[in-house]
C-alpha cells in the first residue's frame, strides 16, 4: 500500500518544539497543525476509505502498524504533517516514522478529511501526575491508537483530556 500512496507536499520541516518544552505548548502546536494536515490528507482519503467509520479507522490503523515505525521523541519534540511523515524514512527500517503525536495527527487529519468526527485523546498513566504522556485518537464510536496492538482498545489511564 505504501508505494501506491501519492506523494504529498513536504512544505514543512518537522515542527520542532524546544527541548524540555511545556506540554500545553506542544498540545497547542498539534491543534494549530491540524488544518494544514487535513488539507494534505484529502489526497490520502481514497487510499484509506472504507465502507464506514470503523473500516476507515481500521485501514489507517493497519497501515501504521504494518508500514510505519514508531519512534518516541526524546527531549526535542517533533510534530510532522502527513507529507513530512510519509517522506521521512527511518534509517534502519526504511519506513515512515514518528511518535504518538505524528501518528495521531495523521489519523485525525485523514478521518476528518473523510468526513468523520475524530479527536485527540491525551492520557496520563500516573495516578499522581495528570500531565499527559501519550496521545491517541477516538471517534464517538471507537478509540484507536496506531501504537497499540488492538483496534478499539486502549491502555487503562488515570487521567485523560479529549478534544473532538
Amino acid at each position: 500500500m505504501l508505494h501506491n500512496l501519492p506523494q504529498l507536499p513536504v512544505r514543512n520541516h518537522n515542527y520542532t518544539y524546544r527541548k524540555n518544552g511545556y506540554n500545553a505548548d506542544i498540545i497547542t502546536l498539534i491543534h494549530k497543525s491540524l488544518p494544514e494536515a487535513k488539507q494534505q490528507a484529502y489526497t490520502l482519503v481514497p487510499y484509506f476509505a472504507g465502507r464506514n467509520e470503523r473500516e476507515t479507522a481500521h485501514n489507517i490503523w493497519k497501515f501504521l502498524r504494518k508500514h510505519c515505525t514508531y519512534v518516541k521523541d526524546g527531549a526535542t519534540q517533533k510534530i510532522k504533517l502527513p507529507g513530512r511523515f510519509l517522506a521521512d524514512k527511518h534509517p534502519r527500517t526504511g519506513k515512515p516514522y514518528g511518535d504518538c503525536k505524528t501518528y495521531s495527527l495523521f489519523i485525525v487529519a485523514i478521518m476528518r478529511a473523510a468526513g468523520y468526527k475524530c479527536g485527540f485523546r491525551y492520557a496520563s498513566y500516573s495516578f499522581l501526575n495528570s500531565t499527559p504522556s501519550h496521545l491517541y485518537t477516538f471517534t464517538p464510536n471507537l478509540v484507536f491508537d496506531g501504537v497499540f496492538s488492538k483496534l478499539n482498545a486502549e491502555v487503562p489511564y488515570y487521567h485523560k483530556k479529549d478534544y473532538l
